[in-house]
């Protein structure tokens, strides 16, 4: 088994476990914190985390662009390039650090407004604000780096490895300290500990398995190639995905905010498994297209838009399956809101599989650093976005703001496939489109027959033996048909029945 293959089950299986545990854990604090605080408490955390994570986002491109600019020289085993890389990388992020930093600071200073929305007073929600920004603030200065090292080299279950002790130990940290009787502020403090434990695992690590390598050079690499589209790129992403909470929290109740996060935690939890697959795939895809194997990469890109659709095509008709169930035993004890909307779950299933429908084109986009055309469709999107949701909310509530994000997503898709379809004459467009088709019949088939299935369950026992069924089931349905399509001839066949 070559190194890549090696490399890649090993950070697919460990990224798997980490989503799986980060799922787990995630669907059950959240359940834990809005029980134990209420929901209003809760989307007060979840409107400052995301504005927090918006003054993050100066972190932009930095280390996504030393990622790429670390693919030739680890191929070529140059240090001397590598050395300087991880330097510069150190520089750029301490710079970010200290302006999240400012950003923080003005915030914490203007934070009163919240009051108004919150039973918090001004002292608390001060301290509520600077102890969920620490965590960020020590991402920020000391773990980023030692994520690009490692993301260039495909060594990702590092980091998976390491994230799951810090998920794990966050979990524990909260679950005994709310037992305590802390309140939610107190308990936030005590799980900085989770973060400052992952930074000693990754320092311990770094200097274990590079000895050759350091951040000490002083050589400042002013010229990284496509750094600021990439920055562009990454606060842009950052920008669309909190834009749905973060909207949500100037124009509706905090109550509303913890009902759509709800949602939003359940359909990313399955994007991220999803994730998985593209995530792994880029730096493969990028030191194939660096070493000018045209029809490795051809090859590579076939199976890997294969395999990608089948397993989108699954996970969203067990989702789609499942969803209602699922979130009715829940909810079930949390009466202080309606947390069962129909309409929102219908949105949410489309915004996921749109959100992901496209990641095999931006994938291939990002592995051969084509990142100001990214930024353009980027920027878009993001207006595209602001503007429909700002409208669609005023009028029509959390619809209204799910039907912008669609809007959206769907005029970003239509300029990657466009882009892509000329850029990339190997992609065979006929075979995607076939894809997205059965994608768009069997989901859709999937939620019709939630009408007609068992929709409410008295314990997770029950629900449990239920979704294996589904499991199971859509298993064999989803492989049969894309065995099916995987033929030439059968492929042939459809679309000269489409014509």
């Amino acid at each position: 088994m070559n190194s890549r293959i090696k490399n890649l089950i090993y950070n697919n299986s460990a990224q798997g476990i980490f989503q799986l545990i980060t799922i787990l854990v995630g669907f059950y604090l959240t359940r834990f914190i809005i029980l134990n605080f209420g929901s209003e408490l809760n989307g007060l955390m979840l409107s400052i985390n995301q504005i927090l994570n918006y003054f993050a986002l100066v972190e932009g491109g930095i280390s996504g662009s030393i990622v790429y600019a670390l693919y030739k020289p680890l191929y070529d085993n140059d240090k001397i390039s590598i050395n300087k890389l991880l330097g510069t990388s150190k520089s750029y992020l301490t710079k970010a650090g200290f302006t999240f930093l400012f950003f923080t600071i003005i915030y914490i200073l203007l934070s009163a407004y919240l009051v108004n929305k919150s039973s918090l007073n001004n002292i608390d929600l001060l301290f509520f604000i600077t102890i969920l920004s620490i965590p960020m603030f020590i991402r920020m200065f000391y773990i980023s780096k030692y994520r690009t090292i490692l993301i260039a080299d495909k060594k990702e279950y590092i980091l998976s490895l390491t994230s799951i002790i810090f998920v794990i130990c966050n979990f524990l940290i909260i679950l005994i300290s709310t037992n305590v009787g802390y309140d939610l502020i107190v308990v936030k403090l005590f799980a900085i500990m989770a973060t400052i434990i992952q930074l000693i695992i990754l320092y311990i690590l770094f200097n274990s398995i590079y000895p050759d390598y350091n951040f000490k050079s002083t050589e400042i690499l002013d010229s990284i190639r496509n750094r600021n589209d990439v920055m562009w790129n990454q606060i842009i992403t950052g920008l669309i995905f909190g834009l749905p909470i973060f909207i949500a929290s100037i124009f509706l109740d905090f109550k509303t905010v913890s009902v759509l996060s709800i949602y939003l935690l359940l359909i990313n939890a399955v994007s991220s498994f999803i994730s998985v697959l593209s995530n792994n795939i880029v730096p493969h895809l990028g030191e194939t297209i660096a070493a000018n194997k045209n029809k490795l990469v051809k090859k590579m890109f076939e199976k890997y838009e294969y395999y990608y659709f089948m397993i989108l095509t699954f996970s969203f008709s067990c989702t789609a399956l499942l969803i209602q169930p699922f979130l009715k035993l829940y909810t079930n004890s949390m009466e202080d809101t309606n947390y069962i909307k129909t309409d929102i779950i219908l949105l949410c299933l489309l915004l996921g599989i749109l959100n992901l429908i496209k990641s095999t084109r931006s994938a291939i986009m990002q592995a051969d650093g084509q990142f100001k055309k990214t930024k353009n469709h980027l920027i878009i999107q993001i207006i595209s976005a602001i503007a429909l949701c700002l409208i669609l909310t005023e009028i029509y509530g959390l619809f209204g703001l799910l039907s912008g994000l669609i809007i959206s997503q769907v005029i970003r898709i239509f300029l990657i496939f466009t882009y892509t379809s000329k850029k990339y004459k190997f992609i065979n467009k006929k075979n995607t489109f076939i894809y997205i088709i059965i994608l768009a019949i069997i989901v859709f088939t999937s939620y019709i027959l939630t009408f007609y299935l068992p929709a409410q369950f008295s314990n997770y026992l029950d629900f449990i033996g239920y979704s294996i069924v589904v499991f199971v089931v859509n298993l064999f349905f989803v492989f049969i048909i894309f065995e099916y399509l995987n033929s030439y001839s059968s492929i042939k066949t459809i679309i000269r029945f489409l014509k």
